[in-house]
């Protein structure tokens, strides 16, 4: 008799990525903030850039570029990019660990059971494939789990390889859907160390119905 696997995180692991992933969300906004307030009254971060040199062994990487778009039209752009970077790893990384401690600890019927899973695997996966919209297929040929909707918002099959848009996820509704997957987490029972086994008819279904859908 083989032992059961190991899980892949505790509770606890999965607590302190989601409240990483948060503070380094929040210190983008707060950097994007600072930084264009300094930029447009004193010009003193493009001017930092354009005196900057970073080493990376013998490549060195030249700020004058970057100080060149900072007092362009192109500055807006920059900052938006920056956040909107930290807006999709705010939903990638701790949605692709909440599966992963859901799968461990028996709860995937319950994570799929949520209003808001569908919506969220379908953003995961588009900011996982070029910020275009990836559907995968079931053995019939149809895309799976769709339409998929939360709070208004509506993601349908003549969406399949369209950009993901600020229509879908931007900071207020991106962010609510992170509160929404912190606050499942913090739901959920702490199962013994031991509990990972062949699971119940449920989560049989749970799994079979999620199969594939992984990147």
């Amino acid at each position: 008799m083989t032992d059961a696997p190991q899980r892949r995180f505790t509770k606890a692991d999965v607590l302190v990525i989601f409240q990483r992933q948060d503070h380094a969300y929040q210190l983008a906004l707060l950097a994007s903030q600072l930084l264009r307030s300094q930029n447009n009254s004193q010009g003193t971060v493009s001017a930092t850039a354009r005196g900057s040199q970073t080493g990376f062994g013998s490549h060195w990487i030249s700020g004058a570029e970057l100080a060149a778009k900072l007092d362009s039209e192109e500055r807006d752009g920059l900052w938006s990019e920056f956040t909107l970077v930290q807006l999709h790893a705010l939903i990638q990384f701790p949605l692709e660990v909440l599966e992963d401690y859901c799968e461990d600890a028996k709860q995937l019927a319950a994570l799929a059971a949520t209003d808001w899973y569908r919506f969220a695997k379908h953003i995961r996966n588009a900011v996982a494939h070029n910020r275009r919209f990836h559907f995968g297929r079931n053995n019939e040929g149809r895309f799976k789990h769709l339409p998929a909707s939360w709070e208004g918002q509506e993601i349908t099959e003549d969406m399949q390889g369209k950009p993901l848009t600020f229509e879908h996820l931007w900071h207020q509704n991106g962010y609510r859907l992170f509160v929404a997957m912190r606050a499942f987490l913090e739901s959920l029972p702490e199962p013994p160390l031991d509990s990972r086994c062949l699971p119940h008819s449920e989560q049989k279904h749970a799994e079979a119905s999620l199969s594939g859908d992984r990147i």
